[in-house]
């Protein structure tokens, strides 16, 4: 399995695949979740309980505006890792 490198350079900027991208640290960890598992689908409850933890009592579709900025934030940094959706299931990073 492939796996891509995220690394926080600071409070606000990563770095993903070496460009860097500003984002806040719930995106921060749902972005590294997606990227250790990288071409494999992802349930939206680990990607939550990886932001959130076990106990938070929490709407699961927080997790599909996380994954829109992020989007955004990687068509506008031109990156070519891609967050798809999988109908029925949850998200994968395509490289």
């Amino acid at each position: 399995m492939m796996r891509v490198k995220v690394v926080e350079s600071d409070k606000n900027t990563k770095q993903i695949k070496g460009q860097v991208i500003k984002t806040i640290m719930k995106e921060f960890d749902v972005m590294a979740y997606l990227c250790n598992q990288v071409t494999l689908p992802v349930k939206r409850e680990p990607l939550f309980e990886r932001g959130w933890g076990h106990d938070f009592d929490g709407e699961l579709r927080v997790i599909d505006e996380i994954v829109k900025r992020l989007r955004n934030k990687l068509t506008q940094a031109s990156s070519d890792l891609q967050i798809k959706t999988v109908w029925g299931y949850g998200y994968k990073v395509d490289t």
